[in-house]
């Protein structure tokens, strides 16, 4: 059997808008237009897609399962667009979160990956989760839950390092009073990473009562602020690495938590062992391996 195309565009708008003047300006047509297709569909399928109450539009039972399959559909369309579009460019789109970006991908880009040679590398910093992220990526790291239809495997848990600049490190050894610099987003996620540090040292080391706090969203803002001498950071110490090895920031305690996050990296299945995405994906474990993250 074969559907007018047309006709499953036009109720797939109007299912999600739940209206046909909204589908219409979506879809560039009149609402005439819009009505016309869903009649055909209607006649099509032989049952009722949607059904009026007073001036709404609401889906019935069965067209919203009708719905439901059809917008997945669409879906996998539109990926596999992607997809054929980014075999055709031999180009390999890596997405990941800001510190993980910043921790690890310029350098994998710079050091090792550019250096295989044939493939372009389009690196994106995103903040979303894989599903979203999916759609304009061929790869992506992320600590979220993978949805189905994903290829993935583990790389490393996050741990998270207490940084300052020297001259802060020397301030709070005698003040007791620098300010702490919080990542508000991880915050969310239970309890203060700050108090969970504290737990690790002596009992009489690093007060937190009377502290000024700096709030931010992102771990490379904290790093940066940390830099800049505004107070320590909990940042992960892949992030820390190159400030402390340069000398420029200190670790204020040996301690180490997790930041309660473990990165994966993702693919679809279909591009996992095909040239370029599976040198990508290899550069990528091995650049985070254990050995690797402790040289």
């Amino acid at each position: 059997m074969r559907f007018n195309l047309r006709a499953l565009q036009a109720f797939e708008a109007v299912s999600r808008h739940l209206s046909v003047l909204k589908a219409a300006e979506e879809l560039g047509i009149t609402s005439s237009a819009v009505s016309h297709q869903l009649r055909i569909l209607t006649e099509d399928l032989g049952y009722n897609l949607i059904e009026r109450e007073g001036r709404n539009i609401v889906l019935t039972e069965r067209g919203l399962q009708f719905a439901r399959h059809l917008q997945d559909a669409f879906r996998h369309v539109q990926l596999a667009m992607v997809e054929g579009r980014s075999v055709q460019n031999d180009r390999v789109r890596i997405a990941a979160c800001s510190s993980f970006c910043q921790g690890f991908l310029i350098d994998l880009v710079a050091d090792t990956i550019a250096q295989e040679g044939g493939y372009e590398i389009d690196m994106r910093m995103y903040a979303n989760d894989p599903q979203l992220a999916s759609v304009v990526a061929d790869i992506f790291v992320t600590s979220d839950d993978i949805p189905q239809g994903y290829w993935a495997t583990d790389l490393f848990t996050e741990q998270l390092v207490a940084v300052c600049t020297p001259a802060c490190r020397d301030e709070e050894l005698k003040t007791r009073s620098v300010p702490f610099i919080k990542n508000e987003a991880l915050e969310l996620t239970g309890e203060c990473r700050w108090l969970l540090y504290k737990q690790e040292l002596p009992e009489t080391e690093l007060p937190v009562e009377n502290r000024l706090i700096l709030r931010t969203s992102h771990f490379i803002l904290a790093l940066e602020m940390a830099n800049r001498g505004l107070g320590m950071a909990l940042v992960p110490d892949f992030l820390a690495r190159a400030g402390l090895q340069s000398g420029e920031l200190v670790q204020l305690y040996p301690a180490v938590i997790p930041s309660g996050r473990k990165y994966k990296i993702c693919c679809r299945p279909s591009l996992r062992t095909k040239p370029p995405y599976s040198q990508a994906i290899r550069q990528i474990i091995l650049a985070t391996s254990p050995e690797a993250r402790s040289a």
